[in-house]
């Protein structure tokens, strides 16, 4: 469901950005003081991970935003995992940061959010993953996927959006876009599990279209956050048919106000 904006949703959502920016700042600059004890005492950087998803949780509860998360229980706690999410808005970050507040993980997000202010730096500092994706050459990938692997062997987890960007085009609003195959990559040749994930209600609140951000007034109730059962690689499985999984599992927490693709609701169905 997408929204128009609205005069006072875009008051909200560049407020929210600058909230976000001037955050991030801060962590930067703490970050850099801190940085060589921290890195001592704390080689993986949960602590900035800790400081980054408290300030995502205190932004979204400003703007009245409550989310709703269900499925804690199916968290992996014994080892590094690949979440694996539906991907509605810039939202999306934050509730994730929400649910798992308690889990040290590392998005992989684009090399292009580098370069926004506070954010990138934070990104950075916090050891986070950054994909090229102008950048077609084998040996960046690999890269990216050999500091995926260096987490997950010290049981730190990694975050992926599948379908890669939030902005589907506007006769597609509702399908979740087609999955990129990285994260069922990293998880056959890693014997990782995936953690799926189902983000609903986030759409509504900011759009990814428009040129200015907007944050609305929850309309569909607040949005909500699934966890969903682990999905453990199996011998014979194939980046397709873990990605098939994953996405029949994904799609299972989505509601009407998600515009679910009628063959995602059929699938759901047939399940």
């Amino acid at each position: 469901m997408v929204r128009a904006s609205s005069p006072l949703g875009e008051i909200r959502g560049i407020f929210y950005a600058f909230l976000t920016v001037l955050a991030g700042i801060f962590i930067t600059i703490f970050g850099f003081a801190t940085y060589p004890i921290v890195k001592l005492i704390d080689p993986w950087l949960f602590f900035y991970h800790l400081i980054t998803t408290f300030f995502a949780r205190v932004i979204i509860r400003i703007f009245g935003v409550s989310p709703i998360v269900k499925g804690r229980e199916n968290i992996v706690r014994d080892r590094g995992f690949i979440i694996v999410s539906n991907h509605q808005s810039d939202l999306d970050s934050n509730l994730i940061s929400f649910a798992m507040h308690d889990v040290n993980f590392k998005p992989v997000f684009k090399k292009e959010l580098c370069y926004f202010p506070g954010i990138g730096s934070t990104m950075y500092i916090s050891g986070y993953i950054y994909v090229d994706r102008e950048d077609k050459r084998k040996e960046g990938r690999s890269a990216m996927y050999d500091r995926c692997k260096e987490y997950l062997k010290n049981k730190v987890s990694v975050l992926f959006f599948p379908e890669g960007t939030r902005k589907i085009s506007l006769t597609e609003v509702g399908n979740m876009g087609e999955f990129k195959f990285g994260a069922f990559k990293l998880a056959i040749e890693s014997g990782a599990p995936l953690q799926p994930m189902s983000v609903s209600g986030a759409r509504s609140l900011m759009s990814a279209f428009g040129k200015v951000p907007t944050l609305n007034f929850p309309d569909v109730g607040s949005p909500t956050v699934t966890i969903h059962p682990a999905i453990y690689p199996q011998p014979g499985d194939t980046v397709e048919s873990l990605a098939a999984r994953a996405r029949k599992s994904i799609s299972s927490a989505l509601r009407e106000c998600d515009d679910v693709a009628p063959s995602l609701a059929t699938l759901r169905k047939e399940s």
